[in-house]
């Protein structure tokens, strides 16, 4: 419940970025979808963007440039 008080916490636009076929971010969008999460859900200002990837940590080359573009279009819009 530690990331949903955090997540509930947030005042600033969140963009959580997974990689859909990932164990850990699998868990997470389990975790959101669930009642726990309700209240944090209904914040228009936290989105999601998905990779159709298993890597956890972005490792390969194709995620690892996805994830870079991803960062730097949120620098730009900061």
């Amino acid at each position: 419940m530690r990331l949903r008080d955090a997540l509930s916490a947030l005042e600033a636009n969140t963009l959580i970025l997974l990689a859909k076929r990932d164990t850990t971010a699998r868990a997470f969008l389990a975790a959101w979808d669930s009642s726990d999460f309700d209240s944090v859900r209904r914040k228009s200002a936290i989105t999601f963007d998905t990779l159709d990837s298993a890597s956890h940590s972005f490792a390969d080359e194709a995620a690892r440039d996805w994830l870079a573009g991803k960062l730097l279009e949120a620098l730009r819009a900061a």
